[in-house]
């Protein structure tokens, strides 16, 4: 496989990778872009750096916002992925967010939930259906409402309506796992998942919502969500819980979905907030270095923290196998068998180019520490990093 990862002399050793390249940039004719967003918590900022450095630098080059007609995100990646079909405006917006969100709006200590056996922690999921929603859930939920439209429409609203349109089509798609199967499964913004019209609750009461909501949530951090289940042979609503365990790059339900709805695409853009395996411990954002006696906690952030980077990666080179088996072509079920991914739908032979974006080095070991100081160095570093990428790709 002709990828390339390029190591910097420091010392006497050398950087750990901070780059990854499927294939050099190649030209390109009414650009049509998918996004693939990663987990990460916290990390999420510089995530929100890179959208911003991605939707500026197309505005300065082409005079308008870039055009995505597909982004599948899990976790972090899922709360970004609706902002990003609501143009420039909403991607400063919640990358401000990121910017500002305190540990304590994330998570609240609730002793009825560790009574219940669920969790320590209040993440708002009520018993029943759309009642009044606490925690996150409701945080998010202000977060959506409080972004200013300028038809005046409220913001899941308008990501409704970017399915419908027929000419600037746009699918928000989040991934999560149905934990009754073990099984991968996934919300869209389509019509059975997110309802048109209507009081505002429906929307903030319907499966997309609820599996956004879902995908951002760890198991014994906060209770599951239940979800009616795509895969699920139970007839009723099942648990779901983050989709990172699985899909921390969540490409196989954005081929899946690119294929399903065929959705042309000229490039698939992996915005990640892990570094390329192995990361670079150099210029952590947090302030704090691994200590050379850890506690079980930072263990546990630095377990976390290489098992994510190396699940990005993985999938990640899966994902560019997939695409030059393609080029080459391989039939879906060759395809399927030698990298278990679903290649995606293409119209008259034209091959997404895969541009993945990612940190140059570690930005910590604790991805569920909100420091607003640190999420704004790592949403700089997502502007200044990722940029140069883009420019390359798209000059």
């Amino acid at each position: 496989m002709a990828t390339s990862a390029r190591e910097t002399p420091s010392g006497s050793g050398a950087v750990p990778y901070s780059s990854f390249d499927c294939e050099e940039p190649r030209p390109f004719r009414d650009p049509a872009l998918g996004l693939v967003l990663t987990g990460g918590g916290a990390f999420g900022a510089w995530e929100a750096g890179a959208l911003e450095a991605l939707f500026d630098y197309w505005n300065q080059k082409y005079g308008t916002d870039p055009p995505i007609r597909l982004v599948v995100g899990t976790s972090t990646g899922a709360l970004i992925a609706p902002f990003v079909v609501l143009g420039s405006k909403a991607v400063r917006y919640v990358a401000d967010w990121y910017h500002k969100v305190t540990t304590r709006d994330i998570y609240s200590f609730r002793l009825g939930n560790l009574l219940r056996f669920q969790s320590i922690y209040d993440w708002g999921f009520p018993d029943e259906p759309c009642v009044a929603r606490r925690g996150l859930y409701r945080k998010y939920a202000e977060v959506l409402q409080g972004l200013e439209l300028p038809d005046g429409r409220d913001a899941l609203e308008a990501v409704a309506r970017a399915w419908d349109s027929s000419d600037d089509r746009k699918i928000v798609a989040a991934s999560v796992i149905d934990f009754s199967t073990g099984a991968t499964d996934y919300v869209m913004n389509s019509p059975d998942d997110l309802p048109r019209g209507g009081p505002d609750e429906s929307r903030y009461c319907s499966r997309f919502y609820d599996g956004v909501f879902a995908s951002a949530v760890p198991p014994l951090l906060g209770p599951p969500t239940p979800l009616l289940g795509r895969t699920a042979r139970s007839p009723g609503k099942t648990p779901h819980f983050d989709g990172g365990p699985y899909q921390e790059a969540p490409f196989d339900v954005f081929f899946e979905i690119q294929s399903e709805q065929q959705v042309r695409l000229t490039h698939v853009i992996l915005i990640s907030s892990y570094p390329f395996f192995p990361g670079s411990d150099g210029k952590p954002a947090q302030a704090t270095r691994f200590p050379a006696d850890p506690n079980i906690l930072e263990i546990g952030g630095r377990f976390d923290s290489v098992l994510s980077e190396a699940a990005v990666t993985n999938l990640t080179r899966l994902a560019c196998q997939t695409l030059k088996l393609q080029a080459k072509g391989h039939d879906g079920e060759h395809i399927r068998k030698h990298t278990g991914m679903r290649p995606p739908h293409c119209r008259d032979g034209e091959i997404p180019q895969l541009v993945a974006a990612f940190p140059h080095e570690r930005m910590g070991f604790d991805p569920d520490r909100f420091n607003e100081t640190e999420m704004g160095e790592m949403r700089r570093r997502g502007q200044t990093q990722a940029l140069p990428l883009f420019q390359r790709y798209f000059p």
